[in-house]
């Protein structure tokens, strides 16, 4: 769990699901039993949450002690949660991708139309794995998402953008000039 996870589980959430339920919310029993109830294991301190898949739980649980539907579907449905994160990292690297290109939007939506076809748009692609039958083995084949492929294009294309900038820099203005 990062740091700013970590304030806002301790600042945000768990305050707003004590309000919710009325709790106190400064009893660390109490606070711990609902955390070790949200990840299905005992935790001795908030401590133990050691990834991003405990702290998406603990956020889902404790919106749905507070009475927020969204966190309430992703109780049901953790991975509502992972394709929230990757649509985050998609955003962030459009954002990056302004300084390299006149409209990111528009890369975006001809990327997901060369790999998915027409009609799809960011918020409909699924973190779910996707499941092919391998032509040789007859056997099921699991590959990327389609938001993880959205997610690896854009990073190889940002990589191979600030590769060329950093090597144009290299080069100084006096080869750039010749």
């Amino acid at each position: 769990m990062t740091d700013t996870q970590r304030i806002h589980l301790m600042a945000d959430l768990w305050p707003s699901a004590c309000r919710c339920q009325g709790w106190n919310a400064k009893d660390r029993g109490l606070r711990l039993r609902v955390l070790s109830e949200a990840v299905g294991r005992d935790l001795a301190s908030a401590s133990d949450l050691d990834s991003t898949g405990d702290y998406d739980a603990v956020k889902a649980h404790l919106g749905m002690l507070s009475d927020d539907l969204s966190a309430t579907v992703e109780t049901d449905h953790p991975e509502i949660g992972r394709a929230r994160r990757l649509r985050v990292v998609i955003r962030r690297q459009l954002a990056d991708l302004r300084a390299f290109h006149d409209n990111p939007l528009a890369l975006l939506a001809k990327l997901i139309r060369d790999k998915f076809g027409s009609g799809y748009d960011l918020d409909e692609l699924t973190a779910d794995p996707i499941i092919t039958t391998d032509r040789r083995t007859g056997r099921p084949r699991e590959t990327a998402s389609q938001l993880d492929q959205v997610m690896f294009t854009l990073a190889r294309i940002l990589s191979t953008k600030r590769k060329a900038a950093k090597a144009q820099a290299a080069a100084g203005p006096d080869r750039l000039a010749a």
